[in-house]
């Protein structure tokens, strides 16, 4: 008894799969004659309305290839790290925070004393709240 119910189940929502694959096939198809008659029922009455459509996701595949750069420069040298800081506040000159420099680079300074340390210790970099690149003073 209980397999028939499961049966019907699946049925029921393979029909409800098919029926709405088709309507997205007749939407993307041209206004032509379909050719192929639909032989699935529509939806049911008792289906929920319609929720509005979605934002448009991001693509699985530009996703991961964010979190590969992320991951590669995360466990690269500490010294790649720094460089990287480096090379992006000399290109903006600018004063930035550490959350705009991840952000930029996804070098976590935060979270990776080693890098912090340095770039604190360099007079070249760190100014008030933020990083920056200033020249430094001749005596």
């Amino acid at each position: 008894m209980d397999l028939n119910e499961r049966l019907n189940r699946f049925k029921l929502q393979q029909e409800r799969c098919q029926a709405s694959l088709s309507s997205i096939a007749a939407a993307r198809a041209p206004s032509s004659a379909p050719t192929k008659p639909q032989q699935y029922a529509a939806r049911p009455a008792t289906a929920r309305p319609s929720a509005p459509a979605p934002a448009p996701a991001v693509r699985f595949s530009d996703d991961t290839a964010r979190l590969q750069k992320m991951h590669a420069v995360r466990n690269s040298a500490v010294g790649l790290q720094i460089k990287a800081v480096i090379e992006l506040l000399y290109r903006t000159r600018k004063a930035l925070t550490a959350k705009q420099i991840n952000e930029a680079t996804y070098v976590d300074i935060a979270g990776n004393s080693a890098v912090f340390e340095n770039l604190r210790s360099n007079p070249c970099t760190l100014t008030g709240g933020a990083f920056s690149l200033t020249s430094p003073r001749t005596a």
